[in-house]
């Protein structure tokens, strides 16, 4: 089954602990892991960093507080994973704090060492009540093999889909985002990906007709939207999306300094976990317009070459 990409949910891997833990608002220990991943080998767990054994480092965080973060090594001696311990009343506030310190040190990681690496799943450890959680990417099962009719698309729909290939192969969200922004923009601002098509409709004469969509609840929930979101896209057309996407997001996350929206952090927790549902919702979004597309061509009675 096909699905939007990394789904950023906590697991519970024991109900009755997790409950306990919930429900204690008391501050208390919590060690949260990142497991990351070489993104130019694509390979888990072996960020090129030299760590010959396990080492604990006390660092002090944008917030003041005192954290410890344990590095281990993986078999040949390189930067597996990172494990934050540190001190809060709740598991989600622990995963926020944790998240952005390490998005911050990898990013700082980056900028020394021309290292590139990225967080690739999550673990969560309530020592107290013995709870724990994960969270990692979720993968779409096997489909049968297809092939196009024909691959000689028009030169501005191969960009088009070249852009749906490039966010699908990438794990920022943000990046995932404004690649399939990309696309609902050619949709609905620049016409030359789908021109060849409006021409045909209006000679049809109405006979042939491009669907008008609208998000479904079963949309909203893949894409994982927020519950205080849900409202802004339940029902509404995809035009409409786009117009409310464009206007509220894409300044924010496609330039560095925007004045009309607010500076997006990409080492925040918030905005990752934001972006990550607005990057599954709008592949949804371009790739049904891309699918109706293809179907549109199907129906007509020869293929113009």
């Amino acid at each position: 089954m096909w699905i939007p990409h990394f789904g950023f949910v906590l697991w519970e891997r024991d109900h009755e602990g997790c409950a306990q833990s919930d429900q204690d608002k008391e501050p208390r220990l919590f060690d949260v892991r990142f497991q990351l991943e070489n993104t130019d080998l694509r390979k888990i767990g072996d960020v090129p960093l030299s760590l010959a054994r396990p080492i604990v480092v006390t660092q002090t965080n944008a917030s003041g507080k005192e954290i410890q973060i344990r590095c281990e090594p993986n078999e040949e001696g390189r930067l597996r994973a990172l494990i934050v311990r540190l001190t809060t009343s709740e598991t989600r506030e622990a995963l926020r704090q944790a998240f952005n310190d390490v998005s911050h040190l990898l990013s700082f990681w980056s900028f020394m060492y021309g290292t590139n690496s990225s967080i690739f799943a999550i673990a969560v450890h309530d020592p107290k009540h013995d709870a724990s959680w994960e969270a990692r990417p979720q993968h779409a099962s096997a489909e049968p093999l297809l092939f196009p009719t024909e691959l000689g698309f028009d030169d501005h729909y191969r960009v088009i889909l070249s852009l749906y290939r490039e966010a699908r192969n990438n794990s920022s969200p943000f990046y995932r985002f404004l690649c399939y922004f990309k696309i609902l923009e050619a949709f609905y601002e620049r016409r030359e990906a789908f021109g060849a098509m409006d021409q045909i409709l209006k000679a049809q004469s109405g006979k042939i007709r491009r669907p008008k969509r609208r998000v479904t609840k079963e949309m909203l929930a893949y894409a994982l939207v927020s519950q205080d979101q849900l409202d802004a896209f339940r029902g509404k057309t995809f035009g409409s999306v786009y117009q409310y996407l464009n206007a509220r997001y894409r300044a924010g996350i496609a330039h560095t300094y925007p004045t009309s929206t607010p500076w997006a952090n990409l080492d925040d927790y918030d905005t990752f976990v934001q972006f990550n549902w607005l990057a599954n919702l709008t592949d949804q979004i371009a790739r049904q317009i891309l699918l109706d597309e293809l179907e549109l061509w199907k129906q007509l009675p020869r293929h113009p070459s």
